[in-house]
């Protein structure tokens, strides 16, 4: 069952289970001229449709009413690629929990464009109960990096299996400190270059025992300083630097 250019208008306030439990359902996607001026939540909007693989959210419109898209695929156990609204930095949402839980197959996620002031992923945001190996996170393609009163905070919730990859990054040039931002997610293999406005990034990486790539963050100029104690502490697997292999076998044939 395929349902597409569903449109809403601007009486709509939620979609909170619209499409719960719908199994048939294997393709969706908003109409061009919907109205979501006064929608506040899209919690589990399409939990337990086993049958999506591609869900296309880009084109609903935030705005600062939405508050929450929690749950909003969990356990969809078919799918594999989410795209999130296009401009989610516009919300309002400080916490993201459970949007694709038991999500067994997701491996690409696109537009995670966090908004400034958000807080922190709930448990198991993006993952399913269990351990998650390095061939089984997700590669995050469009990720905004919010101006947060602790950044350490945002990935510290259980979240630290679920990363491999972050691509397509937006710096605010509000954004001064990543300080612990990403520390201890284990299966991120690559850094992110940090621009020159940035003033801290102390254990920004520490503990991403994964990571193989990096850039040489610590050759750039810093407009105003920058406080870099332990960013890269425990990295131990790195390989390669501006993608240059670092590693060079001295030993016999």
């Amino acid at each position: 069952v395929s349902c597409t250019n569903f449109k809403i208008t601007s009486d709509v306030t939620t979609l909170v289970y619209e499409f719960k439990d719908c199994s048939a359902l294997t393709s969706f996607s908003f109409s061009d001229e919907s109205d979501f001026s006064n929608l506040t939540d899209l919690g589990g909007m399409f939990q337990k449709d086993n049958s999506l693989v591609t869900l296309d959210l880009s084109n609903v419109v935030c705005t600062s009413k939405l508050v929450s898209i929690n749950d909003l695929c969990a356990s969809c156990k078919g799918l594999t690629t989410l795209y999130l609204p296009s401009n989610l930095q516009d919300s309002s949402i400080t916490e993201i929990s459970g949007v694709a839980i038991d999500c067994i197959k997701l491996r690409t996620l696109y537009n995670l464009y966090l908004p400034d002031g958000f807080v922190q992923f709930g448990r198991f945001a993006f993952g399913w109960v269990g351990s998650i190996g390095p061939d089984n996170a997700i590669n995050v393609i469009g990720f905004r990096v919010p101006n947060t009163a602790n950044p350490a905070t945002i990935f510290a919730n259980k979240v630290y299996e679920m990363f491999k990859s972050f691509s397509n990054v937006i710096w605010p040039e509000t954004t001064t400190s990543i300080a612990g931002m990403f520390q201890g997610l284990i299966h991120l293999t690559h850094d992110l270059e940090i621009p020159s406005h940035i003033t801290n990034c102390t254990n920004a990486f520490k503990g991403c025992t994964g990571m193989t790539h990096v850039h040489s963050n610590w050759n750039n100029s810093y407009t105003n300083g920058i406080t870099s104690t332990d960013c890269y502490a425990g990295c131990t697997g790195i390989t390669h630097i501006d993608n240059e292999n670092v590693i060079t076998f001295e030993g016999k044939e």
